[in-house]
């Protein structure tokens, strides 16, 4: 990569996709559908990728569904609607409203032509999803109606709800042909066996009961000893190693409130499954709220898991075995740090710790943002982080918690070995809010800070073997800062650190003993983040006065403020050998600077909340992390040869495309020189082929050669042309080349390949609106034309030589004309007189 960085792409990223409630997958087990507040976002079940959103209704999604042959997404709210959305287009294309409550459950029938809504109003309703009308309304429970399910292979419909019945309807009478009764609590999942004979009911009673579909009538009763949320009857496929006691006997999988998914066999009532180490534990995912049976192969199955802090699990089960083979956090609410930690062995990409505020650190797989190990032992929010790894080769993390403790953790084991808390330092009497390991693995301290306003050294241990973590030894601690401690950073020589307050001053310490070297001041608010310098003695800070500021360490004056971010700046990096800064704001914009011109090289933007933290996967930032309040994480990776090697050769093609472009105009193939001119985007040339091509008259029919031209345009193509139409079309000197080309168009794309163009109506508007005017100064020329006409009529030069020419007027003429003038003005008073003479004589 080159030493200079000028841009970045972003690489990968995790938003907030699932905030708990309901989980589908596609019948392909390609896609989850995953509820997110009031929103519905589609996944890429492979990646994590948010591949889709549909916009809510400002309510919270109650439940959802995949429709017939996954072309719809079916999603009701609180708001009491139930809408029908095109998976295609994004958009809502029915909806449906009858319940008086929200709708707890959806199911669709084999056939994918009906759909069942359970609700809270107690009834059960059946929807033709084509029509968009009820078919059936069912009532008869006698509280919420939590779950229901369709037969496979009959016309049947099963509902089960917190009144702890279970009632059976047949669509064909319209009634309800039997009400099992075994459960003493609410009845919360069904599931129906494969051959269809055969349902499971699960329910917070902490049993699931096993029933004959042919004479309803109770098999079996399984304890599972827990408050089941969801069941799921596995395929027979999956169980070839179990030999069941009879045809009818199933095994099935369990979720609850214990947090493990457990396989049972309905035939002797027994647990047959058994967790892998890599499982994550059920005090940290939290209790299991929905299950449900996927592909991981074209012949393997697998299951897919939701969990109540908004973890998908997807788990890999073999002879009974489950395993975790990937998880995805769908929900990691408001992210307080990151930290690159190094590949566990190599060839394997790097790892990416994530604290948030909650108790639990989570540590990703930096390419695929999967989770691959959480680490547990704090009792409240983590608020930052820190790496080193030492001379032996071990990663340690160190974390800083608001339950004023600091842990360090050893991270070396990776995806097979899970991380181990080895020390613990108290003596923070308030939130630990900054940590920082130093630079030389052979000095091995770690420097806290707190709202305490203590700066404290402690030293690290080396990882042992024991089962309870060792006590971290203090070398120092001092009264810092007159407000909270925001940040600390070691010098690459560790031989300083520097420590930077809401106070708005940042102070430097020399080790061991944190005696204090200078103070820097000059911020306006408090500072967040602080940085040495690779190569100089200098630091640099980031503040609430929304600058950073580079410091000399030997006088403590300010060398360069930057200026940039429209809000406070939370996070500063220093890369380049020194010679560039990477920034994060409040703003949401994430910044590269040049240190030498004190500007911003490139601006970012992947975050729609507050930037908290930002970290280099090493010195030479070519790969860089954020996260955010928005609960999003974004990977970046330098860009900067990439784009120069593709800049040169768009430079390359287009001189080659210039150098054809000419020759095609020398040759006179009108079309290939069209083609380029749009394809280059070069609306002035363009206008130079049209123009040439109406200046050429060899053949009889002037628009020949236009059409020729439009009819080789495809319809990407035409509208772009259309465009250029329209700014030609609005000055006079350029309108007769745009209405040629307008015309050639119209005359050779037929009127239903225009029309489907989006956009077309608005374009055509435009050009129709000049042409009016066009029109209108065309008229006016021509009636002022006839004067011309009028003066060379009678000059007389427009009379054909056959005929007479006209009789001259001579100035006898003129004087005769004048004489009768002046007799009717001389005459006209002698008859006024007369006329008054007249009236008096009557008066």
């Amino acid at each position: 990569m080159s030493t200079i960085k000028q841009n970045y792409r972003l690489e990968s990223r995790l938003e907030v996709f699932y905030t708990g409630g309901a989980v589908r997958t596609s019948r392909d087990d390609s896609k989850a559908a995953c509820a997110c507040h009031d929103e519905v976002k589609v996944i890429d079940t492979s990646t994590g990728n948010v591949l889709q959103t549909f916009q809510g209704d400002t309510e919270p999604v109650t439940s959802l569904a995949w429709g017939p042959n996954d072309e719809y997404m079916i999603i009701a709210s609180r708001s009491l609607q139930l809408r029908a959305f095109s998976v295609e287009t994004g958009r809502p294309i029915r909806s449906f409203k009858d319940h008086k409550a929200p709708v707890a459950d959806i199911a669709i029938d084999g056939s994918q032509t009906l759909m069942a809504t359970a609700s809270a109003d107690k009834s059960v309703k059946v929807w033709d999803i084509s029509g968009g009308y009820c078919t059936h309304s069912f009532t008869g429970h006698r509280g919420i109606v939590l779950c229901c399910i369709f037969h496979p292979s009959q016309l049947l419909l099963i509902s089960a709800g917190d009144d702890s019945q279970i009632k059976i309807w047949d669509l064909i009478s319209k009634t309800c042909v039997a009400t099992l009764q075994a459960h003493f609590s609410a009845v919360t999942c069904l599931s129906i066996s494969e051959d269809g004979w055969t349902l499971l009911s699960g329910g917070r009673d902490g049993v699931v009961v096993v029933w004959n579909l042919r004479d309803y009538s109770k098999v079996a009763t399984v304890p599972v000893y827990e408050a089941i949320e969801s069941l799921v009857s596995l395929p027979k496929s999956m169980c070839k190693s179990i030999k069941l006691a009879s045809k009818n006997a199933v095994v099935f999988a369990t979720g609850g409130e214990k947090g493990v998914v457990r396989c049972w066999r309905s035939d002797t009532a027994t647990c047959i499954s058994r967790e892998l180490d890599n499982m994550p534990a059920p005090a940290v995912a939290g209790s299991i709220v929905e299950l449900c049976v996927s592909r991981s192969s074209d012949t393997q199955y697998a299951l897919t898991a939701a969990t109540e802090d908004c973890r998908l699990l997807h788990l890999d089960i073999h002879d009974m075995s489950i395993g975790l083979y990937r998880q995805f956090i769908g929900n990691n609410d408001e992210v307080t740090d990151v930290r690159f930690i190094a590949p566990a062995q190599d060839g394997q990409s790097s790892r990416l710790a994530v604290a948030t505020n909650s108790e639990h650190i989570h540590v990703f797989d930096s390419n695929t943002l999967s989770c691959i190990d959480t680490l547990s032992g704090h009792k409240e929010a983590v608020l930052s982080l820190g790496y080193m790894k030492t001379t032996s080769g071990a990663d340690l993390l160190v974390s800083g918690s608001k339950d004023t403790s600091v842990r360090v953790w050893d991270v070396s084991g990776g995806q097979k070995q899970k991380a181990a808390c080895i020390a613990v330092g108290t003596g923070h009497v308030s939130a630990v809010t900054a940590v920082a390991f130093s630079n030389k693995p052979e000095s091995k301290f770690v420097i806290s800070g707190g709202a305490d306003k203590l700066l404290r050294a402690w030293n690290v241990p080396e990882p042992s073997n024991d089962a309870s973590p060792q006590s971290l030894a203090a070398i120092a601690a001092i009264p810092a800062h007159d407000k909270d401690i925001n940040a600390v950073c070691v010098a690459p020589n560790d031989l300083l650190v520097a420590s930077a307050s809401q106070d708005r001053s940042i102070k430097v310490w020399k080790m061991p003993d944190l005696t204090p070297v200078t103070v820097l001041r000059g911020h306006k608010r408090g500072v967040w983040s602080i940085a040495f310098s690779p190569i100089d003695q200098a630091i640099v800070s980031a503040s609430g006065d929304k600058t950073i500021k580079l410091w000399n360490l030997k006088d403590g004056t300010c060398l360069r403020t930057f200026e940039g971010h429209i809000a406070s700046v939370l996070r500063v990096q220093v890369l380049s050998a020194g010679t560039q800064l990477m920034s994060s704001g409040a703003d949401g914009l994430i910044k590269l600077w040049n240190i030498r011109t004190a500007e911003a090289v490139a601006t970012f933007d992947a975050h729609e909340d507050k930037v908290w933290s930002l970290a280099l996967e090493d010195d030479s930032g070519d790969i860089a992390a954020s996260g955010g309040s928005d609960g999003s994480i974004a990977i970046w990776k330098d860009c900067t040869e990439a784009d120069n090697e593709n800049a040169a050769k768009e430079a390359e093609n287009l001189a080659i495309q210039e150098q054809e472009l000419q020759n095609a105009v020398y040759d006179g193939k009108w079309e290939e020189a069209a083609a380029l001119a749009i394809n280059m985007g070069r609306p002035g040339q363009l206008l130079g082929v049209v123009k040439k091509a109406l200046e050429y008259t060899d053949t009889k029919q002037p628009n020949h050669i236009l059409r020729s031209v439009s009819k080789s345009l495809d319809s990407d193509q035409v509208k772009k042309t259309l465009e250029y139409c329209r700014e030609w079309n609005a000055h006079s000197k350029n309108c007769n080349a745009a209405q040629a080309m307008v015309h050639a168009i119209l005359h050779e794309h037929p009127q239903a390949d225009l029309l489907s163009m989006k956009g077309l109506d608005g374009i055509l508007d435009g050009i129709e609106a000049y042409t009016k005017r066009h029109t209108s100064r065309i008229n006016r020329l021509i009636r002022s034309s006839y004067i011309v006409d009028f003066i060379l009529g009678v000059m007389g030069a427009l009379a054909p030589a056959s005929e007479a020419p006209p009789t001259p007027i001579t100035f006898d003429d003129v004087d005769e004309d004048d004489r009768i003038k002046r007799k009717d003005t001389e005459e006209k008073p002698k008859k006024e007189k007369k006329t008054r003479k007249r009236r008096k004589t009557v008066m």
